[in-house]
């Protein structure tokens, strides 16, 4: 015999195959796909939170990378790579093989806006290191929650 559904009685517990009889409760870990507008409601705050500090931490990491840059070149490979800005030429040394192309082009572009030669590669390492400290933090929010992105995020930043 098939089974019937019937309305439940007042005063009576409703069963629990009838989720429109059990209160609403929020999801602690925030909105899901499908939800509906009400349900979201109060994860504004946290969502824009979550956009917003990755961003501040790649500004931090890019204003304490560039607070105690170098003034000149450190060593000799620092050397070469700004002997590549002027000319590339692994024939020659300049930089040692395999002479990273990118950072190099990077270098030039930074140097044709009128920085000085050194000074074009740090910017570019400041900017490649601030970009991983924001990335590290969105990493690190989502494999462990927001303070573990952002505690891992400060110490990727932290010039050292």
């Amino acid at each position: 015999m098939p089974a019937v559904l019937t309305a439940p009685v007042p005063g009576e517990i409703a069963p629990l195959d009838e989720p429109a009889h059990l209160p609403a409760v929020r999801d602690p870990a925030g909105p899901r796909p499908g939800r509906v507008a009400s349900d979201r409601a109060g994860t504004v705050g946290r969502d824009l939170t979550d956009a917003v500090l990755p961003w501040v931490v790649a500004l931090v990491a890019l204003v304490a990378r560039l607070a105690t840059r170098a003034s000149g070149p450190t060593d000799w490979d620092s050397s070469q790579y700004a002997a590549a800005v002027a000319r590339f030429d692994v024939t020659h040394g300049r930089p040692q093989p395999p002479g990273y192309f990118l950072y190099v082009v990077a270098g030039r572009l930074v140097h044709d806006t009128g920085l000085g030669t050194v000074d074009s590669l740090v910017f570019v390492s400041a900017v490649a290191s601030a970009l991983a400290a924001g990335l590290v933090v969105v990493a690190g929010r989502d494999l462990g929650g927001r303070w573990v992105g952002v505690a891992a995020g400060l110490l990727i930043a932290t010039p050292g």
